[in-house]
C-alpha cells in the first residue's frame, strides 16, 4: 500500500494525517466564532453540537479521499499478466517503436528522427511517479501514436502499458489490466520501492 497515496484519477496526494489537522482547525474556528454566554448553560452544549456538526461536514470528503487511497496498489504489485505484456511487445513493436526504439528508451531506431521520451525503466519512472495508470492511459490514448492518435483499441493501450511496466522490471500478477479508468486509477506508477 502507499502511505501518502494519490486520491482521484489524477493523482492529487492526500496525507494520511490531514483529516486530524482539519478537525482542529474546525474546533478552534468553531470555539472561536461562536459566542459564549455565562450564563446561558445552553450556550456551551450548543458550541459542542456546532463543531461536531461542522466536523462531520467539512471532513466527511477528506475520510472518502482516505479511503480512496487505502485502496491504492503500487505497479510493482503486480498488475498485469506476462500474457498481457507479451500482446502489449506485439502492439509496440509495430505501433510505437519506429519512434520510442525497440529498448523504450525514447532513442528511435531512425537517426534522422528526434528523440522521444522513454517509456520503460529509471528515467520513465521518475518522470511518471506519483501518477496513476489511469493518467498514462488516458494521456496515452489522447496522444498516440503521434501521427494517428486513438488508432489503438483501449485493450491494445492498456497491453502496451503492461508491456511498458514489464520491462520496468514490475512482476506480472494473475489478473489482468481492465481498460477502465476507475480501476487504472488505483494503481499508482513509482519508482522501484
Amino acid at each position: 500500500m502507499i502511505a501518502d497515496g494519490n486520491a482521484g484519477t489524477y493523482g492529487v496526494r492526500v496525507k494520511t494525517n490531514s483529516l486530524s489537522m482539519l478537525s482542529k482547525v474546525i474546533v478552534r474556528i468553531v470555539f472561536t466564532l461562536t459566542p459564549w454566554k455565562s450564563d446561558d448553560p445552553l450556550g456551551g452544549m450548543m458550541k459542542i453540537v456546532v463543531a461536531v456538526l461542522a466536523l462531520a461536514f467539512m471532513t466527511a470528503p477528506l475520510a472518502l479521499a482516505q479511503q480512496e487511497i487505502d485502496q491504492m496498489t503500487s505497479v510493482w504489485e503486480g498488475v498485469f499478466t506476462e500474457a498481457q505484456a507479451n500482446r502489449g511487445q506485439a502492439v509496440y513493436d509495430g505501433a510505437c517503436g519506429l519512434c520510442h526504439g525497440r529498448r523504450l528508451n525514447g532513442a528511435p531506431d531512425d537517426p534522422d528522427m528526434r528523440s522521444t521520451p522513454p517509456l520503460a525503466r529509471a528515467k520513465f519512472l521518475r518522470e511518471w511517479e506519483g501518477r496513476s495508470l489511469a493518467v498514462l492511459f488516458e494521456y496515452t490514448r489522447a496522444t498516440m501514436p503521434e501521427n494517428n492518435p486513438g488508432s489503438l483499441t483501449d485493450a491494445e493501450f492498456v497491453d502496451v502499458i503492461a508491456y511498458m511496466l514489464s520491462v520496468s522490471g514490475m512482476p506480472a500478477a494473475d489478473e489482468e489490466l481492465q481498460p477502465d479508468p476507475q480501476s487504472l486509477a488505483r494503481s499508482v506508477i513509482q519508482q522501484q520501492p
